[in-house]
C-alpha cells in the first residue's frame, strides 16, 4: 500500500508563508525599538528630573518673590541654567555620536583587512536609536549649577560692571573693554571654573569624601595648573572677537542671553573637535560647558 504525501506547490500559499516570516520579523523589529526607546528615557530622567526642578523654582520665585532676586537677576539665572543645560546635553550627545563614529570606522576597517575583501560602509545611525547613549549625570548637574550661578550671575556682572565703568562704543573703549573683560574672565574665571568642575566631580564619584578631600585638591590644583596654558590660548581663539561684537553691537540687555548662548555653541563645537582626537583637547571652561 502506498501513501501519497501531497507538497504544497502554490505560490499563493508560498507568498503567505512569506508575508508571516515578514510580519514576525517586523513584530520584533518593533518591539526592539520600543524597548530601545523606553531604555533612552529612562537613561535620560535626569534631564528631566532637572527641567522639572528648574520649573518649580521658577513659579515659586514667581509667587513668593525673594528681596535678594531681582526679575532681571532671576531671568538670567533662569535662561543660563535651561542654555547651559540643554548645551550640556548635546554636547555629550555629540561627543558620543562622532565616538561612536570613529569605533565603528576602526572595526570595519579592521574586518576588510582580516577578510581581505573592502567591506562597503554601513549606513551611519544616530546614538539615540542605537540606545547606547547615557549621560553623564554628575556633569550634568555641575553644568546646570554653573549655568544658573556663572551664567546667570558671574559672568553678566562682569560685563554690566565694565560697561558702567566705560560707557560708550568708540572702538578705543571697546578695545578697552574687550582687554579688561578677557583679563578676568580669561583668567581667574577659567581657573575657578575649572577647578569647580574638577573637584566637585571627583568629590562626588569619590566613597570616602572626607579622606581624600585634600589630595584631590592638591590633584585638581595641579591638574589646573598644567592645563591653563592651553586653555587660555583656546579662549583668546573665539572670546576677543565676541567682546568687541558685544560691547560695540549687542544691547546690555541681551548680552546675558547671548553670553550663554556663545558658550554652549563653543562647547558643542569643541566636543566635536576633541572626539576627533586620540586626546582630548583643552577647552575654555569658565565661559563654556565642560567636555
Amino acid at each position: 500500500m502506498s501513501i501519497e504525501i501531497e507538497i504544497p506547490t502554490n505560490d499563493h500559499e508560498s507568498q503567505k508563508a512569506v508575508d508571516r516570516d515578514l510580519c514576525k520579523g517586523d513584530a520584533v523589529t518593533g518591539l526592539q525599538q520600543r524597548n530601545r526607546l523606553l531604555q533612552l528615557l529612562i537613561q535620560q530622567i535626569v534631564v528631566i528630573r532637572s527641567l522639572l526642578i528648574v520649573a518649580n523654582v521658577a513659579i515659586a520665585t514667581q509667587i513668593y518673590p525673594l528681596p535678594f532676586l531681582s526679575n532681571e537677576l532671576r531671568k538670567d539665572m533662569l535662561q543660563g541654567t535651561i542654555i547651559f543645560m540643554v548645551g550640556d546635553w548635546c554636547a555629550q550627545l555629540l561627543t558620543h555620536w562622532k565616538k561612536q563614529e570613529a569605533v565603528d570606522r576602526k572595526g570595519s576597517r579592521n574586518n576588510g583587512a582580516s577578510s581581505g575583501k573592502r567591506i562597503k560602509r554601513r549606513k551611519k545611525k544616530h546614538p539615540l536609536f542605537l540606545g547606547t547613549f547615557e549621560v553623564d549625570n554628575n556633569r550634568f548637574v555641575i553644568s546646570t549649577i554653573l549655568g544658573a550661578f556663572w551664567a546667570g550671575i558671574a559672568n553678566p556682572s562682569v560685563y554690566a560692571a565694565v560697561e558702567n565703568m566705560l560707557p560708550g562704543v568708540s572702538l578705543k573703549l571697546v578695545l578697552v573693554k574687550m582687554a579688561i573683560t578677557c583679563s578676568i574672565l580669561s583668567t581667574a574665571g577659567n581657573f575657578t571654573t575649572m577647578m569647580f568642575r574638577r573637584l566637585v566631580k571627583q568629590l562626588w564619584e569619590t566613597p570616602n569624601r572626607l579622606e581624600a578631600a585634600y589630595p584631590i585638591f592638591r590633584s585638581c590644583v595641579k591638574s589646573c595648573r598644567d592645563d591653563f596654558l592651553d586653555v587660555l590660548k583656546d579662549d583668546l581663539k573665539i572670546f576677543p572677537a565676541y567682546d568687541i561684537l558685544c560691547y560695540s553691537v549687542i544691547p546690555p540687555s541681551v548680552r546675558p542671553l547671548t553670553n550663554a548662548l556663545i558658550a554652549s555653541a563653543w562647547a558643542m563645537y569643541m566636543s566635536i573637535a576633541s572626539a576627533n582626537t586620540t586626546t582630548n583637547a583643552p577647552v575654555s571652561e569658565a565661559k563654556m560647558i565642560d567636555l
